[in-house]
């Protein structure tokens, strides 16, 4: 598993973090950016002392991680500013950026220390709990769950991976209680099962999991709306696999419906009614690509009557 793991622990750790405070709000997508977002909520709930450097808060999550923890063997070293180590004598190196914890700190300064005790907890407790790649796949039927990647991310040689065009791939990953762990090809023959298999269940539980979200709509005009998925989920871009639901909402749309999924975790779907809207959209599309974590791709994808297929236009 190797670089996987070390990939995808940030995702699910991240996810302790939204029992604390709602993190991600809904973002005027077309009229600001994500980083204006969060320096204006910044500005106003700045406490009145300067904020800590992103290095004091790294430090501080990973004392207290040592003050809590009670794993023998288990240590935690610096590793930059950025993020600490955690390592076992049975485990694969953990990595652990401190940058959402420094996000939620900056959106919320008199929350620091609430905001470190979840995360903490959530990473001993995922540190702790046995790998679900390990079970018999009877027992993780209902964990596994499709992720978008690009084809030249370096972790992909012995990840399952199926060509989904815009060089990217589908991935899979099984999703317990506290980790997220990658599949590779040994995990498929030990349980006996197919990629077309993993696949078929990835997006039954995809599509069960996405009815508990509300997509976001945003009107452009009277009949002109845009889409929006970003619930920081890890598995936003991934839901543009949810064909029936794509085909439902351009059955609806005046025009050609296209998608974009600039980086993982937001998925934009949108018209070409309007000219000078789609043209802005595909700019916002590459800035977002350009700027966010996870980037996917800028190029846009085209809902059909057979599903939604990669989509070839020169960028205005």
């Amino acid at each position: 598993m190797g670089s996987d793991t070390l990939l995808t622990w940030g995702a699910v750790l991240a996810g302790f973090l939204g029992v604390v405070l709602a993190f991600s709000a809904v973002r005027l997508w077309l009229h600001r950016r994500r980083d204006a977002g969060a320096a204006e909520a910044s500005a106003e709930t700045a406490a009145p002392s300067p904020l800590l450097p992103e290095a004091d808060v790294t430090i501080m999550l990973m004392r207290r991680f040592q003050a809590k923890n009670r794993q023998a063997g288990v240590e935690a070293k610096l590793r930059d500013e950025h993020a600490f180590l955690v390592e076992g004598k049975d485990k694969e190196p953990l990595v652990v950026p401190a940058l959402r914890v420094y996000q939620a700190y900056v959106r919320h300064p008199d929350r620091l220390e609430e905001v470190i005790d979840h995360y903490v907890d959530g990473l001993i407790a995922a540190f702790e709990s046995p790998d679900p790649v390990d079970l018999p796949f009877s027992e993780v039927r209902s964990m596994v769950l499709p992720q978008l990647h690009r084809l030249d991310d370096g972790a992909t040689r012995e990840r399952v991976s199926i060509p989904f065009g815009h060089d990217l791939a589908i991935g899979f990953v099984l999703e317990s209680a506290h980790r997220i762990s990658v599949v590779d090809r040994s995990h498929l023959v030990r349980w006996e099962v197919t990629a077309d298999d993993l696949q078929e269940l990835a997006l039954t539980n995809l599509g069960l999991r996405s009815e508990r979200l509300a997509m976001m709509r945003e009107w452009l005009d009277d009949d002109n709306a845009i889409y929006m998925f970003e619930s920081q989920d890890g598995y936003d871009a991934a839901r543009i696999l949810l064909d029936d639901l794509w085909k439902q909402v351009a059955a609806e749309t005046d025009g050609e419906l296209f998608i974009a999924i600039p980086n993982r975790d937001f998925l934009v779907a949108f018209s070409d009614r309007d000219r000078e809207s789609f043209e802005g959209i595909q700019r916002r599309v590459l800035t977002d690509y350009e700027s966010q974590q996870h980037p996917l791709t800028w190029k846009l994808f085209m809902v059909t009557r057979d599903g939604v297929t990669p989509h070839s236009f020169v960028m205005h």
